[in-house]
């Protein structure tokens, strides 16, 4: 092999690392850029878990400066006391634990961790990314605040309430309902063998109210009659409606109104 040819390999292979260099270079700015773009907090930790990196949405999240986190190791951020954990596997981690920010105040924070590993399968690091939770358990507490006034609304209104398949099969009365029909308590009422079918004196009654709902949706002050647990009649305003349960099922949703007097 002569020196110019030679020289050609040897450029060739120089322009060929230098390819490979700027095409590693390309993947790392736009890994980056990634990062910096989600809403999400972001650390890279290496295999002894130390903190190697974070993004900016971290930063802004936990008050701290880049320096306050390299170099040290997670656990120093979170409250061991507080976590529960979601997921676990080889691999991959999820677990919620409360987050003290730089300022003192501690934010739940949803923590998913995934191994990084080179092509030959060796473990290099471990990447987490952290989810504020805070408005999610605002939400949280707000529905189940909302389930305990509609929990209480239910349970003292006047009106008697119901749910049940078209079947007649029950499936939650409160207080009133049963009072109206002469029975003692919700249970008492749901351990029903026929169900609603029960409290007709004619089993036409119901099915001519439930073509009546079928066919409009909905009935308004509809009256029946219906049978007390002593066998005596009682006469109710029946506003009643069709809807889904969470199974897509059809149901009867409704309320009574004691019009015997």
């Amino acid at each position: 092999m002569d020196a110019d040819t030679s020289y050609e390999n040897l450029v060739q292979q120089i322009d060929s690392q230098q390819k490979k260099l700027e095409k590693s270079r390309q993947t790392e700015e736009k890994y980056y850029r990634v990062l910096e773009s989600i809403s999400e907090g972001f650390m890279m930790l290496d295999c002894d878990r130390a903190i190697a990196e974070v993004n900016n949405a971290l930063l802004k999240l936990s008050g701290y400066r880049r320096d306050d986190f390299i170099g040290f190791k997670i656990d120093k951020f979170y409250d061991k006391a507080s976590v529960s954990f979601y997921s676990a596997s080889r691999d991959h981690l999820s677990f919620e634990a409360q987050f003290r920010t730089a300022s003192g105040r501690d934010i739940p924070i949803l923590f998913s961790r995934s191994s990084v590993k080179d092509d030959t399968g060796r473990l290099n690091g471990y990447m987490y990314f952290l989810t504020d939770l805070t408005e999610l358990k605002v939400t949280q507490r707000e529905l189940k605040r909302t389930e305990q006034r509609y929990r209480r609304m239910y349970q003292n209104a006047v009106q008697g309430m119901f749910q049940s398949r078209l079947s007649g099969d029950l499936i939650r009365v409160n207080p009133s309902y049963a009072s109206i029909l002469g029975y003692g308590s919700p249970d008492e009422v749901l351990a029903l063998k026929d169900g609603a079918n029960k409290f007709y004196f004619d089993p036409e009654e119901r099915s001519r109210m439930i073509r009546a709902v079928k066919k409009k949706g909905a009935v308004v002050n509809y009256d029946l009659r219906l049978k007390r647990k002593d066998g005596k009649p009682v006469w109710v305003l029946a506003n009643i409606r069709l809807i889904n349960d969470d199974q897509g099922n059809p149901i009867l949703e409704g309320i009574l109104v004691d019009n015997t007097k």
